[in-house]
Formats: C-alpha cells, structure tokens, sequence
C-alpha cells in the first residue's frame, strides 16, 4: 500500500508539472471572464504577442508590491487544451512607457522567464491557468511591466481556447503575423485579465533606470533596490558590452528594509561620443540580483586634439574646435581609409595633415549636430583637379533592390578588392552598419532589423568612392 501510494503521489506531481495550475494568483488586474481572444495560445502554426501592464494595475486583493514574480496567471474565457506547444516562450521588462507605438513591437530590454521546447497547458473556461516561471523576475511597481509571450507550433485541443481581455485607451497589445520568426503585424488596445505571485523575502529586487547627467566623460548611473529584509550591498556594473569591466559601489551602498530606495553612481573618465552598458546589482545573505541592462551614449566633448595614423573610418567631434595634427604633429589619412570631422565651429588643419592618394577625409560645420553620424556624402563635379570616376557605370551593383532583408553588394572586376570600405545610412544620417572587406568581390548585407525605408550604400575603395540608394520594403 506504500507503494502505491508513493506511485500515485509521483503520477499527480508528474500531471502537475505538464499542465497549468488553476489557483488565484496572488495580485491580478481583474478576475473576470469578459470578451476571450486567442493569441497566442489557439493558433496551431506559431503566435507571439506583447502585453503592457501600467503601473500599480495588478491591484486586486490588494496592491502588488516589489517582489521577485514566480508565476503569471491568465483567465480562461474559453476552454484551452490540453494542447503542445513547441518553443514556448516567456520574457519580462519594465519601462517607463505606458503604452505600445503601434508601427513595432517593443524593442526596450527584456529578460528570458520562460523557454521550453515543448510544454503541455490546460485551462478550463472561469478558471486561472498559471505558468510557473523558470527565472523569477524582479518586479518593481512603480514601472510598467512588458510580457513577450509566443510560441512556435501547436497540437491537441485549440479549437476555441482563449483568454480573457477589457479594452483600455491605448495601444496595450501587439501582436505577430505568423509564427517562427515573428514579424510584427499590429496592435490594439485589449489587455488580458491576468494575474502575477511573487516572493518578497530573501534576494534584493534590483530595477536598473536611466542614467541622468551625462556629460563627454561623466554620467550619474540610477537604480532602485528593494532589500526584501535582510541588509543589501548595491554596485553598478558598467562598460562597453554586456560583460561591463568596471563595478562601482552604489550610493547609498547599502540599503535595508522592505521597501524601494532610489541608488545612484556617478561615474568619471569616460570615453566621449560613446555607448556604455550598464545595470545595478544587489548582494544579501537570500542572493545576488542583477537589474536588467540599459545603455547610454556619453556626451560630446567642446574642444578635441587629434593626430596619429586613421585605421578604417572614424569620426571625430567636438561642440566648439577640433585641432587636427596638434598633439602629435601630424595626422595622415591612408589610402582606402576615411575620416570625418565635425565641429560646432571651427576645425583647424595644422601643417602635419596628410590625405594619402585613396584616402578620403571630409570636414565641416554644425553648430546645432548632429555629430558623428553621416550626413549624405558631398557630391564630386567632375574637375580637371578630381580623382576621375565613372559618372555613368556605378562601379558595383547592388541586388536584390528594393529588398525585404538582406541584399548583396557586388563589385566590377576593375574594382581593387584589397581593402572595401562599406557603410551604410538611413534617411535621417545615422550610420545603420559599416564594415571593411578585405579580398572580397561579392559580400551579402542584412538590412532585417531595420525599418522599412530608403538607405543609402557608400563604398570606397582605393581612389574610388562611390554612394548608391536601396529600398527595403
């Protein structure tokens, strides 16, 4: 009898670990059953869809506080499954935003809770179907909270299951066209009746937020941190990728008790004109919580000294004067490299400034920016002082044009191929990639992550340089 006991007891944990749980989640919007919409989970070929969820809205018994989510609930307005899904998935972030674009889904931070290959759920209609997360998420209620939920294929009984919705005034849904890989199709302004448990002992609840004060070499790093009880020592990570390199302690750098405290960093000596990942971190006797990844771009500096040898492109800035050949006395240009100087008002070429045969150097004016993003290339009338170049055959092509992603870019066989210089910009002068090619005839670009619109291509190679448009659809 003991054994069969035990046995059934692993039959039911089983059953419960590939199904949903049907109790009241702690802290949820509304319980009602309302109007029922099937994303993402009664579409047999793959759905993914976004939800954003305005601060304080999980209020029902009471008022959610800060605290790590461990499960998220949803109302079944129509009877779902047992149903497969394959690639399920779950991601979580706040914001200050409160309320979708409408034109793209949202491409702000956001943490992976949830990934299974392939998950089994049920609800019954009236009934909580919850989803037990397996990271638990650090909630902050002041912010609002995004859900990325999608899944990339199911089976079994979908026919009619839905979850429950009301209608707000803004854009708090978006949605895919299709399945793996989601491509963004709209948005609308139902948000589901849903719920959220959490713990708030034990680890800290760390929410990283934008950092303030940003000057060329200077910026103040901003967090908050929830002790949940025990005595927390609170950092700041921060450098030029996600793996950081520099921590700072936080101030304060220590922070107890059981509710949100404002930390903040200023940190020094930083590069100008450059972008830096950062996030805050919090460390008690329950664990070690890391906030969520944010970045930002520090400021432009008034006055820069260059010299020295330009390896591929670059660009230099400065809101009042750029010296170039000052320190050291000379700045040289290589063939097949590019420089661009962009000054609030005056730059000034010192005697030791060289542009070797090929090289490219272009420098102007711009008292309002923007700086170091590429204005449309100057246009060359044929002289007898100019390089000469081909007016009439584009010296590579470029196809598919219009494309839908990727496209290659080619070039003609009296093109030296030693060294390519490609880069890319979108309509309102920001550089959307750039890369240097070395032996390369033919090469294929990807345009996928970037809006539909009309990009300009402009390559160099040796005294050539050449700009040609594309269209993404």
């Amino acid at each position: 009898m003991k054994n069969l006991l035990i046995c059934i007891s692993m039959l039911l944990l089983i059953a419960g670990l590939n199904s949903s749980l049907t109790a009241q989640p702690q802290y949820y919007n509304s319980s009602t059953t309302g109007s029922g919409n099937s994303f993402p989970f009664n579409v047999a070929a793959g759905k993914d869809v976004q939800l954003i969820f305005l601060p304080g809205e999980f209020s029902q018994p009471t008022p959610a506080p800060a605290g790590n989510i461990v499960s998220i609930s949803f109302i079944v307005n129509s009877t779902i499954g047992p149903a497969t899904y394959t690639t399920f998935t779950i991601q979580m972030g706040q914001s200050t935003s409160t309320f979708f674009n409408g034109t793209s889904f949202y491409t702000g931070s956001l943490t992976s809770v949830y990934n299974h290959a392939s998950v089994t759920l049920s609800g019954a209609t009236g009934t909580w179907m919850t989803i037990t997360l397996d990271t638990p998420f650090p909630y902050d209620p002041t912010q609002s909270l995004i859900m990325d939920i999608g899944q990339c294929g199911a089976t079994g009984t979908i026919g009619s299951g839905s979850m429950s919705y009301t209608f707000t005034t803004t854009n708090t849904r978006n949605w895919s066209a299709g399945g793996c890989p989601f491509a963004y199709y709209g948005a609308n302004s139902e948000i589901y009746n849903m719920g959220i448990s959490l713990t708030t002992s034990g680890s800290p609840v760390c929410v990283t937020i934008a950092a303030t004060s940003i000057t060329a070499t200077t910026a103040s790093l901003n967090g908050t941190v929830n002790a949940n009880g025990s005595s927390t020592t609170v950092t700041f990570d921060y450098g030029l990728t996600t793996a950081y390199g520099t921590t700072v302690a936080g101030v304060p750098a220590t922070v107890t008790g059981n509710s949100v405290t404002s930390v903040t960093a200023a940190i020094t000596n930083l590069t100008p004109n450059t972008l830096y990942h950062f996030r805050i971190n919090g460390t008690n006797v329950g664990g070690i919580s890391n906030g969520m990844d944010l970045t930002f771009t520090s400021g432009i500096p008034v006055n820069i000294t260059v010299g020295g040898t330009v390896t591929g492109t670059a660009c230099y800035n400065a809101t009042n004067t750029i010296t170039v050949a000052g320190n050291p006395p000379t700045f040289t240009v290589q063939s097949g490299d590019s420089v661009e100087m962009i000054a609030g008002v005056t730059i000034l070429y010192m005697p030791g400034t060289t542009v070797q045969s090929g090289g490219y150097m272009w420098g102007y004016i711009a008292p309002a920016g923007p700086y170091c993003l590429a204005p449309s290339m100057p246009s060359m009338d044929s002289t007898e002082n100019e390089l000469p170049r081909s007016i009439e055959l584009s010296p590579f092509k470029i196809y598919p044009n219009p494309t839908t992603g990727n496209f290659i870019l080619e070039l003609k066989s009296e093109v030296p191929t030693d060294k390519i210089i490609v880069a890319v910009y979108g309509m309102w002068e920001e550089k959307v990639l750039s890369e240097v090619l070395i032996g390369e005839r033919k090469h294929e670009f990807s345009l996928s992550d970037r809006p539909a619109g009309v990009y300009f291509i402009h390559v160099i190679s040796g005294n050539m340089s050449e700009t040609s448009k594309i269209i993404k659809h």
